[in-house]
């Protein structure tokens, strides 16, 4: 959807210079904020999340 938020996230499982994305739409967050989501889908190297 165009205009909306999306965080790019990583996983506590994730090393920055390696692993993939986790893709949080619809959620705006501060580098450093942690939350929890929901993997919901994924794509070849990343994965979708919903809070």
């Amino acid at each position: 959807r165009s205009g909306e938020a999306v965080t790019l996230a990583r996983s506590y499982r994730d090393a920055p210079e390696v692993d993939g994305l986790v893709l949080i739409p619809g959620v705006a967050l501060q580098p450093g904020e942690m939350t929890t989501v929901t993997i919901t889908g994924a794509m070849a190297y990343d994965l979708i999340g919903e809070p």
